[in-house]
């Protein structure tokens, strides 16, 4: 396995596999495949017709998924503020970054997001515009973001596939919209949060026209570490993606995770200085079959 170089900075989660170029800070150097490929991966199409029923788009691809994983994270909290905390902390950073004060149109925008509607939909687009200020301090204007009518509607297709997804995953109980792992964090990965957590997984949501790639799976397993070592998320039994772009869920059973793996993710990509020893008993370096999983309690999918 390589040997990554030491992080001298304190990265989020994305930053640390993907590198901040600008910073000349490199990004996580991974085996060949990946630490975790795809094709270890149980997959399942949850039907509907994928990605052949939706429509072209109008505005930014990064926009619409930020749209849809807030418009799912609404389904699950009790208001928008809980929905879109990043998007508040880009407002308050636009004037001290842009000289800009756009915090009574935000307000105006949060009141206007209410569920799955058109103008709820176009509310949450400007909503997202702000999120590159809080990661990047990167602003475009938010209201030029106006969503055609084909955007809108795949957007609401989409969360209808994550609500769906989420539903056959554990069930709308315990859902956790936008985890953090503030015992987890280490002076090499600071901040970072997870889509969703439901009663069994840590889950993340991507809406690329294409299947997850292996920085995408080293990101969900990444949430997975952070939490098992925060201690709120170590009844976890499984990683997630699901891509509701082309309708497709995407699961490993921790228990399938190959114990070097973990320790060599734990250490040279977290930056821990030991492994959490309490994870010994679901890590193997060998193989365990899908049969000795079920008799240890695992269900699969």
């Amino acid at each position: 396995m390589p040997i990554q170089e030491p992080a001298h900075h304190k990265l989020s989660v994305t930053q640390r596999i993907r590198g901040v170029p600008k910073a000349n800070i490199k990004g996580v150097k991974q085996p060949r495949g990946g630490y975790l490929p795809i094709k270890q991966f149980h997959s399942e199409d949850l039907g509907d017709g994928g990605i052949a029923a939706l429509h072209p788009e109008n505005i930014s691809p990064s926009i619409v998924g930020l749209a849809v994983d807030y418009l799912t994270r609404l389904q699950y909290v009790d208001s928008a503020e809980e929905a879109f905390p990043i998007a508040r902390q880009g407002m308050e950073k636009l004037p001290e970054l842009h000289g800009i004060d756009e915090s009574e149109y935000f307000n105006n925008l949060m009141h206007n997001v209410k569920g799955l509607d058109d103008n709820s939909i176009i509310a949450a687009c400007q909503l997202a515009g702000f999120d590159s200020v809080y990661r990047a301090g990167f602003y475009s204007p938010i209201r030029n973001i106006i969503p055609d009518q084909a955007t809108i509607a795949n957007i609401q297709r989409m969360v209808e596939r994550c609500k769906v997804f989420v539903q056959k995953m554990d069930g709308d109980e315990d859902v956790i919209c936008g985890p953090t792992f503030k015992y987890g964090y280490t002076d090499t990965v600071a901040y970072g949060d997870a889509d969703l957590c439901t009663a069994s997984a840590m889950c993340d949501i991507k809406t690329s026209t294409s299947i997850p790639d292996k920085n995408d799976t080293l990101q969900v397993f990444m949430y997975f570490l952070l939490g098992w070592h925060d201690g709120r998320y170590d009844h976890i039994d499984y990683i997630a993606l699901f891509n509701p772009r082309i309708n497709t869920q995407y699961y490993l059973s921790i228990y399938e995770i190959d114990a070097e793996i973990r320790r060599e993710v734990e250490l040279e990509v977290l930056g821990y200085s030991k492994p959490n020893d309490n994870l010994e008993y679901i890590s193997s370096i060998e193989p365990i079959s899908k049969e000795e999983l079920t008799r240890m309690g695992v269900k699969f999918k």
